[in-house]
């Protein structure tokens, strides 16, 4: 197969087959993975157990002893050092999967059989430049600059959330009861369990939805 030429389109593939037709990601998606992230980060700044001890002055007996846990410094540095809605930029779309599941870290089946194929030799034409291959799609875009908004729009309530009673679940409270509050909610049940893929020969979506989180 070694300096094989093959054109993509001869068996169907173009960007649109690794990507999927382009669409614009539905506010359920933006707050899904939104939520995702934000509960990542504070469970890996969860491993900080230091006390701050706030107050003017170098005296600190004189100053006022607070947890770390649910500190103001804590939600400001989950949210903003670096931004959130920045970790989006690591996503990319998994045209192989249904709904809100496209949207994933790491390399996608179809990109990643691509990159096989150039490492084996074979000349893989998919009309454009092979250094834009792995450039942040669109859509990928498009979340992020919606997740900072979405961020914006609703700071208070994730503050509310976060000094608040945490028990509470962060997609329920912030996703299904503010943000998508009378709006569609599919996709906070979709999770990837390895099936949920777009049926290609018939172009239908066959899957099985749970209940869970990405």
């Amino acid at each position: 197969m070694k300096g094989l030429f093959i054109l993509l389109c001869l068996v169907q593939w173009s960007v649109s087959d690794v990507t999927g037709p382009y669409r614009l990601p539905t506010k359920c998606e933006v707050c899904k993975i939104f939520v995702h992230e934000l509960k990542d980060r504070l469970v890996k700044l969860n491993e900080k157990k230091e006390v701050l001890r706030l107050g003017q002055g170098l005296d600190e007996s004189k100053k006022k002893a607070v947890s770390y846990e649910k500190s103001e410094l804590k939600l400001i540095e989950a949210i903003h050092e670096p931004h959130i809605c920045d970790e989006i930029k690591k996503y990319n779309v998994h045209a192989e999967r249904i709904g809100s599941l496209r949207y994933a870290k790491g390399m996608s089946e179809t990109m990643s059989t691509l990159h096989g194929l150039k490492n084996k030799g074979v000349k893989v034409e998919l009309g454009i430049p092979d250094e834009l291959w792995d450039a942040p799609n669109a859509e990928i875009g498009q979340m992020t600059r919606e997740c900072y908004t979405m961020v914006e729009d609703h700071e208070e309530s994730i503050e509310d959330w976060y000094f608040g009673d945490q028990t509470q679940d962060l997609l329920t409270y912030l996703c299904r009861d503010t943000v998508l509050e009378g709006e569609e909610q599919e996709c906070l049940n979709e999770k990837w369990t390895g099936v949920e893929r777009v049926d290609s020969s018939s172009d239908k979506k066959t899957s099985t939805r749970l209940k869970g989180e990405l």
